[in-house]
């Protein structure tokens, strides 16, 4: 489930057997925001200007993960211009190997939060360290993704579905209603059956 505390809050008073267990999708989204925002700090740091000025290439090629650069040149480019903005490159696409772990290696993933987390603090970075916190901050959840190898990729589907439903209905008056809907669009009540009429 998404990390936010509203949620957990009532994931523990309506389903208190429930495991916390984050979308990996959500973690490396707030992932690329930090390395946006480092971006946006360091260049600052740097010129005093913000970073419009950056190319656009380069802003892309420090969202994309490592193993899928293709133009290497660009990267090289990149770490000439900005050495301090390469690093946090490589350190952010060194955490995605988090998520490698196996449910076996718990004592390892859990170590190399740690780590990570105390090389993220040590950049000096805010947005980098802010996302340090959000992971302490979430060790335990975290680690459910490895010991449990499941995500919260289900919710999050039907979350879309009771998103689609809300808009082609545009709204319900009747709850139980929409409660129906949902339940039918999700396949647990099952599709309605065709009558033919009758004269």
């Amino acid at each position: 489930m998404d990390l936010h505390p509203d949620y957990w809050a009532a994931a523990k008073r309506y389903i208190p057997q429930a495991k916390r267990i984050p979308d990996k999708f959500h973690v490396v989204q707030r992932l690329n925001q930090a390395i946006d925002e480092a971006l946006r700090e360091l260049v600052y740091k740097q010129t005093g200007t913000l970073a419009r000025g950056i190319p656009r290439d380069q802003r892309w090629i420090i969202r994309k993960h490592l193993k899928n650069q293709t133009n290497f040149q660009k990267l090289e480019k990149l770490k000439t211009d900005n050495q301090q903005l390469f690093d946090l490159y490589l350190l952010k696409d060194y955490f995605t190997q988090f998520f490698e772990f196996q449910a076996s290696e718990l004592a390892a993933a859990q170590k190399f939060l740690v780590e990570w987390v105390t090389e993220a603090w040590a950049t000096g970075i805010k947005a980098f360290q802010d996302f340090a916190h959000y992971v302490r901050r979430n060790y335990e959840p975290l680690l459910q993704i490895i010991q449990t190898g499941r995500t919260s990729s289900i919710c999050e589907g039907i979350n879309n579905k009771i998103s689609t439903l809300k808009s082609i209905a545009y709204g319900y008056h009747l709850i139980d209603y929409f409660k129906l809907k949902i339940l039918q669009r999700c396949g647990v009540l099952g599709m309605p059956t065709n009558h033919t009429k009758t004269s």
